[in-house]
């Protein structure tokens, strides 16, 4: 009997000092910032939420499906205000990224004010999303009112580029 309190002694202390662990405070969110964001990027993630079809990166589902394009393309932000990207072997065959990119960037502009990128796409439809840099990355956040299936929905979209 000794024996298995003990054992549930250690084991309740153990479940407290995890518990107490986790109470950490909440990470906060980073602030925006006016990095700017001319220049030649990768796509890091492509995140949605709430989650389309149980998956909040796209760029992650899409790897894993065996398309590596969104991870191998480099767009380009140029300072006339256009926007290109490259098209290396590894998006010919791949349609989806293919379809995520011409979404994206096809055609594209952007302007740049502060903490701010507004996103013109081929059909003049404007996004603005906050710009926020940490390190060698900066995130675009900006809301939709559709979902990746087209559906109309409210929709978080955070695009992760990584400075090349």
């Amino acid at each position: 009997m000794i024996r298995y309190s003990r054992i549930l002694w250690v084991f309740l202390l153990s479940m407290g000092i995890i518990s107490l662990d986790s109470c950490q405070k909440a990470k906060t969110e980073p602030e925006p910032t006016t990095a700017t964001i001319q220049g030649n990027w990768k796509i890091a993630g492509l995140g949605v939420s709430p989650a389309f079809q149980g998956v909040t990166d796209l760029a992650a589902a899409l790897k894993f499906l065996g398309e590596t394009c969104l991870s191998d393309v480099v767009v380009s932000f140029k300072t006339d205000g256009t926007i290109a990207y490259d098209r290396p072997a590894s998006c010919q065959s791949a349609p989806n990224s293919q379809q995520v990119l011409q979404l994206l960037f096809a055609g594209a502009k952007y302007t740049e004010t502060g903490t701010t990128v507004t996103l013109i796409d081929a059909t003049n439809t404007q996004t603005v999303a906050t710009k926020i840099a940490q390190g060698n990355s900066i995130q675009l956040k900006a809301q939709r009112d559709i979902n990746p299936g087209g559906a109309p929905e409210k929709t978080t979209y955070t695009i992760t580029l990584a400075r090349q």
